[in-house]
């Protein structure tokens, strides 16, 4: 991808209503600490679509291989049908914890957002129990599924990007208002 459509997307982004919406939560996690059924809410619903992505991105991967090399176009790139492929992979390497320079495994990101969740005292139960999860989850879950398994290639590659660049925005907002109420999330006994 060039760097002017890169740009052009990014700003497409960015000027999406639900960009607004995601400042929107950064300023209300920022601004006080979450009840406790607020904060398992929230964690239970981000759970919930969360769990779709890592397998989500590895599936793309594989799309995005399989349709370079035997998709419809006349053009087959049999060779570089991998490369293509590894574009998206590598996000999944980060999101499996498996890190290249080191050559070793490190937790992956589902494992990181269970130990979190384990240290603000929310069990396992609470996190899959459907009564502390939003209605809206379920749709997001199912599109986030469908977005990297069954709708088209491009729709997918779309998809993920679009994906990564609210997350990165998202991961900052949360690490933040979080942050800001650190002693409210931590269990007694533990260092923030």
């Amino acid at each position: 991808m060039d760097g002017s459509y890169r740009g052009q997307l990014d700003e497409d982004i960015q000027s999406h209503k639900g960009w607004d919406q995601l400042e929107e939560f950064g300023a209300l996690i920022n601004s006080r600490a979450l009840e406790r059924h607020e904060l398992v809410t929230f964690l239970a619903s981000t759970g919930c679509f969360f769990k779709e992505i890592p397998g989500g991105i590895l599936a793309l991967a594989l799309r995005i291989t399989d349709d370079a090399a035997y998709g419809e176009a006349e053009d087959h790139d049999h060779f570089g049908a991998v490369e293509r492929g590894a574009k998206i992979l590598y996000a999944a390497v980060d999101e499996y914890g498996v890190d290249t320079s080191l050559q070793s495994f490190q937790p992956s990101h589902h494992q990181l957002f269970l130990d979190m969740v384990n240290r603000m005292g929310i069990t396992k139960a609470e996190l899959f129990d459907k009564a502390n999860i939003i209605e809206e989850a379920e749709p997001l879950r199912q599109l986030t599924y469908d977005g990297y398994r069954t709708e088209s290639v491009a729709y997918g590659a779309g998809f993920h990007y679009g994906s990564e660049r609210s997350s990165d925005r998202e991961f900052v907002l949360c690490y933040e208002g979080l942050n800001k109420h650190i002693d409210a999330y931590t269990l007694p006994g533990e260092e923030p």
